[in-house]
């Protein structure tokens, strides 16, 4: 019963899926006819304001506009990417479009969708579901040393989003040109009062972002008039000008916009919390500047963009967003579980696996190991499961066959305490078998020492 798409418009190989998302989908499908998953920005560095403002505003935009979105208009849009179809709508909707699920006119075909599917009277959800897992984390000052933290997060879909002010504009060009504008012109105002309100929301962009580049360009005039003036009196009592007479009704009502921008703010600052820490949470405030001057150079390039496709009947070519891949590092945290594997390979029961799981959180000791000493899985079994899982390759060793030269890159001691033994050379590098490959002071040793 279950379609996943994994992509949008986009063929973003650069995506980070859930190891959870196919089986919510899977549950909920086909009682909910579309899931969407949320959509999360990898973290960037703090300097890096362009990455930023997409945590921000997915973050805002992911974990309540859609929520109150689901809730008054009976309907989500979908994201392009972590979204599951029904078989059944999607039979439905080929059959009303020819076999063609996706519009090709738009350049939002996911955004779309979703209003296609809501004129079938197919139920679409936003899921949001959290879940709790370990994972290994640096600790100490001087002394680095590895611990355990429980983190709690979404099972969502993952990326890297443009960290170029030129590529970030480019992208949100396309995504107001489509959603904007050729939303306007092919879907027009359906629906109801609820549902109208909901488009207005999303094209209110061609009013609210010229505002805010007025408002701030109003700021600096009058911040830099006040500060000349205020040198040239030399600081005299009541030299800045008084704009806005205290205690008119535009005092009033600049009073009560910069307490609802407030309030605007501090709902970012949660909704960025939710799914990272406090720092970009309040770097979410200065980067909310930085994310509309963006965006207003971005409807002013759709307004261009219009002008020439209806007026001067110009064909507008797609353009692929420049995207960074996320690192090796980044995709073994949101791997596939152990037992998931085991299980799906038949190698292990439902019941034993509960019981492992049930010592483990008594125990702390990692899965594998403890699965061995029970006597539920043999090593010989378990590797090939692991070197799945973590992407590496697994071999049969014969220490015999080591040379005394290999033998003398590693010393004796560090070869004990982080349980890694050199195989050979291939290409001027050298094969390590370890243990733990995953433990980061196993990495950042052979990382030092044998990287030439």
């Amino acid at each position: 019963q279950l379609a996943f798409r994994m992509t949008g418009s986009e063929p973003d190989a650069e995506d980070i899926v859930h190891p959870l998302s196919l089986k919510l989908m899977n549950y909920l499908i086909p009682r909910a006819h579309m899931v969407q998953l949320p959509v999360t920005a990898l973290e960037m560095p703090l300097r890096n304001m362009t990455a930023g403002t997409y945590l921000d505003e997915f973050a805002e935009f992911q974990h309540k506009d859609l929520l109150v979105r689901e809730r008054v208009a009976r309907m989500i849009p979908s994201a392009g990417v972590g979204t599951g179809f029904s078989r059944e709508a999607l039979e439905e909707l080929a059959k009303r479009k020819r076999n063609q699920l996706f519009s090709v006119e738009t350049f939002t075909e996911d955004y779309d969708i979703g209003f296609r599917l809501k004129e079938l009277e197919k139920k679409s959800i936003l899921l949001q579901f959290a879940v709790e897992r370990t994972r290994v984390v640096q600790a100490g000052w001087f002394r680095k040393r590895e611990k355990l933290e429980k983190v709690r997060e979404f099972v969502a879909t993952r990326e890297f989003f443009p960290s170029r002010f030129s590529d970030a504009v480019r992208q949100k060009t396309r995504w107001i040109f489509g959603i904007v504008f050729q939303g306007w012109k092919q879907l027009g105002w359906p629906g109801r009062t609820r549902m109208r309100y909901m488009l207005w929301r999303d094209r209110k962009a061609l009013i609210s972002h010229f505002i805010h580049i007025v408002g701030y360009v109003f700021i600096v005039l009058y911040l830099g008039t006040g500060l000349v003036t205020w040198l040239r009196t030399g600081g005299a009592h009541g030299s800045v000008p008084v704009l806005v007479e205290p205690g008119s009704w535009l005092w009033t009502l600049i009073v009560i916009d910069t307490i609802l921008m407030l309030h605007r703010m501090l709902q970012r600052v949660i909704a960025v919390s939710r799914i990272s820490d406090w720092k970009q949470a309040l770097l979410s405030i200065p980067r909310l500047v930085w994310g509309n001057i963006i965006n207003f150079l971005a409807v002013c390039a759709a307004m261009r963009q219009f002008v020439r496709w209806a007026f001067l009947r110009e064909k507008l070519a797609w353009v692929k967003t420049p995207h960074a891949f996320p690192t090796e590092a980044q995709l073994l945290e949101f791997r596939r579980k152990l037992g998931d594997l085991l299980l799906e390979s038949r190698l292990l029961s439902l019941a034993h696996l509960q019981h492992a799981l049930e010592l483990q959180r008594q125990t702390g000791e990692r899965l594998g190991d403890l699965l061995m000493r029970l006597g539920y899985v043999q090593e010989s079994a378990l590797m090939p499961v692991l070197s799945s899982q973590l992407r590496i390759e697994t071999r049969n060793i014969d220490p015999c066959q080591i040379s005394p030269s290999l033998l003398k890159l590693i010393p004796e001691r560090v070869a004990r305490e982080l349980l890694v033994l050199p195989l050979g050379r291939e290409d001027d590098l050298t094969i390590v078998a370890a243990a733990d490959p995953s433990s980061a002071k196993v990495k950042g040793w052979l990382d030092h020492n044998l990287s030439a």
